[in-house]
């Protein structure tokens, strides 16, 4: 699913287009950026998915917190 890009050197051949036509193939151009650009976002969110914490995670500070608060009830005392 991937294109090779051309590197041309030299330009040959130099081609006058009509408005319209440079009107087509710029809409055509936009269509394909636009339709990369959706495939970029879609490949971005499915990153951003499978990396980020679910809500069930702990961070480490209130994992910390939580260690200490079960130690604290352990030895009777709570901190404060």
């Amino acid at each position: 699913m991937v294109k090779k890009i051309r590197i041309l050197d030299e330009i040959d051949d130099v081609t006058v287009l009509s408005e319209k036509e440079m009107q087509e193939k710029t809409y055509e151009f936009a269509k394909s950026m636009d339709w990369k650009l959706w495939e970029i976002l879609q490949i971005m969110q499915r990153l951003e998915k499978i990396l980020s914490p679910s809500p069930n995670d702990v961070s480490i500070d209130e994992e910390i917190s939580i260690k200490a608060a079960s130690k604290s009830r352990k030895a009777g005392t709570t901190k404060e």
